[in-house]
């Protein structure tokens, strides 16, 4: 997917799969890539840091917008 300045986009985990292993998630974290040829190297860049109010909280979405 291609992102532009200004630009709004949805990440949404659905953790239904770590729920039945048992695993319940405190938090996630949310990070996107630049591609490596894209004005050379550069840092992942976090989106958003969201902890999950409920342990058995199945769904975590996050909206952000590009700078």
């Amino acid at each position: 997917t291609t992102l532009s300045p200004g630009d709004t986009f949805t990440v949404t985990a659905n953790f239904t799969c770590a729920a039945q292993l048992g695993v319940h998630p405190r938090y996630t974290d949310y990070y996107t890539e630049v591609p490596v040829n894209n004005n050379g190297y550069e840092h992942p860049i976090l989106l958003a840091h969201c902890t999950l109010m409920q342990a058995r909280q199945l769904l975590s979405s996050t909206n952000s917008q590009l700078r």
